[in-house]
């Protein structure tokens, strides 16, 4: 029963990480560069649907040749950020909530004295662990959209995030936007 309830504590909590082949090792372990466990929709050549991605927003381009992202889009071109209002609101509940299990989110979120500067959002493809694909059943996910543009076309890209990080993703990603935020958001379709 203990085996159990532990099991089932780690599952909620999120505790168990994602393996990869290409994402770098620094973000597999919570440290100061925030990452997160999305699943691909549509919109990437070369990806299928429901493809794990592990994502983060870094300084400057992605210019790291030995773990080149599978997507790459920079926080200049994003033309439109579509994603749910609601679920936002319900992620933000559930992060301050302490039996969601979702409080680790809490350290994801951008602190006031962090350093706003443009950068880039990537993405490499991973394979989630055998625990995190049996759970992902246990855990709900919403739906955001990101539209940029690349090479004088507007491209897209639909993802879904984790309920317990959502709001925490979407903090990140403000903050990176910065004032152009009023501007890109809307509601998801």
């Amino acid at each position: 029963m203990l085996t159990r309830t532990i099991l089932t504590m780690s599952l909620l909590l999120g505790s168990t990480s994602a393996q990869t082949d290409k994402a770098p090792a620094a973000l597999h372990h919570r440290s100061s560069q925030p990452s997160w466990n999305l699943k691909y929709r549509s919109g990437a050549p070369g990806l299928r649907k429901d493809q794990w991605l592990k994502a983060a927003f870094i300084a400057g381009p992605a210019t790291n040749q030995e773990n080149v992202p599978a997507i790459t889009i920079s926080i200049d071109e994003l033309r439109e950020i579509d994603f749910e209002h609601k679920a936002e609101k319900e992620s933000d509940t559930m992060e301050h909530t302490s039996r969601s299990g979702c409080g680790y989110a809490k350290d994801l979120i951008p602190k006031e004295s962090s350093i706003r500067a443009s950068g880039t959002f990537v993405a490499w493809v991973t394979t989630p662990g055998t625990v995190r694909r049996t759970a992902e059943h246990l855990n709900a996910r919403y739906p955001m959209r990101l539209v940029w543009r690349d090479g004088g076309s507007n491209k897209e890209l639909v993802f879904s995030v984790r309920s317990c990080e959502y709001a925490s993703f979407l903090a990140n990603l403000r903050w990176i936007v910065g004032e152009r935020w009023k501007d890109l958001e809307h509601e998801f379709p």
